[in-house]
């Protein structure tokens, strides 16, 4: 039904010493149709010890669990796999008691058919382009002074959200850190995405956050529907 076009790029910035954002891309080498696409973008909380673990072991964790899924009949299996990712980081927060809990954003987008499902904990932000119209998918797990809420080992259970839209022809997805988002406005990022490819926007979104402070690590990924 549609060819997707992505590019994704994560990027230290220009304040942080370390990149705790994490990024996959899994496409099954055969039954693309019956798996998907799957896009999973994490950000390790700055501040806290082994942020970088917290996002690496989650994002790796919905690979695994998404290659073993034999079944795929909807698109719960998005929020159980989340769910697997916050018990195994919070089981490795208790076996280091006395310390400070590692915990991470996580969001995952997939892609299958004509339509799209999205899991999601924290920060992290899915925007579509359509038409040059932008519109959020996600909401931001945060209070008014931009505390989290809620996040993927932390605490022994979470609320994943889950959300599933369809998908139209020229469609642009950005799957994004706040990195990204709170140094580049929407206007300029939806500007951006429907002038240039999913690549050359990546490279110039990464460019224009570090431009404009790069105070956090920034990691995006940008996917295109193409009628076939």
């Amino acid at each position: 039904m549609y060819r997707i076009v992505y590019s994704q790029k994560t990027d230290v910035g220009r304040v942080r010493e370390n990149n705790e954002d994490a990024m996959l891309v899994v496409k099954p080498e055969g039954e693309p149709e019956r798996k998907g696409i799957l896009f999973v973008i994490a950000d390790g909380l700055g501040g806290l010890p082994y942020g970088e673990v917290a996002s690496r072991k989650s994002v790796l964790l919905m690979d695994r669990l998404y290659r073993a899924n034999k079944a795929f009949s909807d698109a719960g299996w998005l929020r159980r796999a989340m769910e697997k990712a916050n018990a195994e980081v919070y089981r490795l927060n208790q076996a280091r008691p006395g310390e400070l809990p590692m915990a991470t954003t996580l969001t995952a987008s997939w892609f299958r058919g004509g339509e799209l499902a999205i899991g999601h904990v924290g920060d992290c932000r899915v925007y579509r382009i359509r038409a040059g119209s932008l519109a959020r998918l996600t909401r931001d797990h945060t209070t008014d002074r931009n505390t989290l809420t809620r996040t993927i080992g932390a605490e022994e259970k979470v609320e994943v959200d889950l959300v599933e839209t369809p998908l139209e022809a020229h469609d642009t997805y950005v799957q994004c850190s706040d990195g990204l988002y709170s140094m580049v406005g929407e206007e300029e990022l939806a500007e951006t995405v429907s002038r240039y490819s999913p690549a050359e926007s990546c490279e110039r979104l990464t460019a224009l956050a570090n431009r404009y402070g790069g105070a956090d690590n920034v990691t995006l990924q940008v996917v295109r529907m193409e009628k076939e």
